[in-house]
């Protein structure tokens, strides 16, 4: 998907998984390098622990946080194509549906357990 067509491209950027790098959250029971991972975006006002963005040797040692995020954000009104040509009402809808599918993390905090 990165690399892609101009439609592909979200503002706000936030909500385009290329602009922070593929972003994705992994089940801490059973993680295994093969698992794959829940894809995310981040509401601008949450600053992620540097520990979260800064990859583990393995994905055992990684550490423990608690996530809160929703679908749906309201942001995701807003998305649009950073296509400068513009594009047709389908694809505008098709913009905004995958902002509204989009998990966008609200807060992370290290776990207790």
């Amino acid at each position: 998907m990165c690399g892609g067509d101009p439609p592909l491209q979200r503002s706000p950027d936030w909500f385009d998984p290329c602009t922070e790098g593929d972003l994705q959250l992994i089940a801490a029971s059973d993680p295994s390098e093969e698992q794959a991972g829940l894809s995310i975006a981040l509401d601008p006002t949450v600053k992620l622990p540097e520990a979260l963005l800064v990859p583990p040797e393995s994905l055992a040692k990684a550490p423990l946080f608690d996530i809160n995020g929703r679908y749906d954000h309201p942001a995701a009104k807003t998305c649009a194509s950073t296509d400068p040509k513009g594009v047709d009402a389908t694809v505008k809808a098709e913009i905004v549906l995958g902002c509204r599918l989009q998990f966008v993390v609200t807060s992370a905090t290290p776990s207790a357990g």
